[in-house]
C-alpha cells in the first residue's frame, strides 16, 4: 500500500498531477484508501481486546505479525492480558520497580514465560520468551519515561 502510494508520487507533487493523471490513478487510490480502512478497523479491534491499552495492541499485532510462536491469537490475548494485569498490580505499589531496567526485565521474563509457556502450553525457547519480554517490557518502560 505504502509503495504504491510512493510510486504514484514520487516524481511529482500532488499540484503537479494533470486532471487525466488523477481519474487514471483514482482506482489505485481508491484501492488504497479501503485497505487502510480495513487495517484501521482490524488495528481498532485489536486495540479494543486489550481495554484500549495502545502497548498491549502494538505487541499482540507484532507477535502474530512475526508468527514465531505457532499460538492461536487467543492464547496470545489470554498470555498478554494476564502478564499486563500481573505487572500492573506490581507497579501499583512499587511504581520505582521502573527505575530498575534490569530487575524490571528479570521480573518481567519470569511472567512471561510462567504464562506463555507454562500456563498457554506454547513451545517457546529461551530467545522466543526473552523477545517477548523485550517488547512487551520496552511498552512499559517507553510509557514510563513518558510520564
Amino acid at each position: 500500500m505504502r509503495d504504491e502510494l510512493e510510486r504514484l508520487f514520487k516524481k511529482k507533487k500532488l499540484n503537479e498531477f494533470t486532471q487525466d493523471e488523477m481519474i487514471e490513478n483514482s482506482g489505485l487510490l481508491k484501492k488504497i484508501y479501503e485497505a487502510a480502512k480495513e487495517l484501521n478497523r482490524k488495528n481498532n479491534l485489536i486495540l479494543a481486546k486489550y481495554q484500549n491499552d495502545p502497548k498491549l495492541a502494538r505487541v499482540h499485532k507484532r507477535l502474530v505479525h512475526d508468527n514465531e510462536l505457532n499460538a492461536k491469537e487467543i492464547q496470545i490475548h489470554r498470555a498478554l492480558t494476564s502478564v499486563k494485569s500481573q505487572v500492573d498490580e506490581l507497579l501499583e505499589g512499587q511504581k520505582n520497580l521502573l527505575d530498575n531496567e534490569a530487575y524490571f526485565n528479570k521480573v518481567m521474563l519470569q511472567l512471561v514465560t510462567s504464562e506463555f509457556k507454562q500456563k498457554e502450553a506454547m513451545n517457546i525457547n529461551f530467545a522466543t520468551a526473552q523477545k517477548i519480554n523485550n517488547l512487551i517490557a520496552g511498552e512499559y518502560l517507553h510509557q514510563y519515561q513518558q510520564w
